[in-house]
């Protein structure tokens, strides 16, 4: 943590980010731990349209039952800009 900083605004990394499970059937789940400030998750199909977004804290389960099978990709943001991106495969 930088001086100066309070622990709500300590730096966010990847690190600091867990997703889970991949593959994903039902529920793509994201936790965050070390802060309590507000994250985006946005998630995109393999033509880079976007499919989800959502605004959480600490913790968002994405229910995935209405996505086809397939690749996509996730990007996970804060008010600092882009701290975690991936892909998930939904299976049926």
């Amino acid at each position: 943590m930088l001086s100066g900083t309070t622990s709500s605004e300590a730096i966010i990394t990847a690190a600091n980010i867990s997703t889970y499970p991949n593959p994903v059937k039902d529920l793509f789940t994201v936790k965050v731990v070390g802060t309590n400030l507000p994250f985006e998750i946005s998630l995109y199909n393999i033509d880079s349209r976007e499919v989800f977004k959502q605004i959480f804290t600490n913790s968002v389960s994405v229910n995935t039952d209405h996505l086809a099978g397939g690749i996509y990709f996730y990007e996970i943001r804060n008010k600092n800009g882009l701290i975690k991106k991936g892909k998930i495969a939904k299976v049926m």
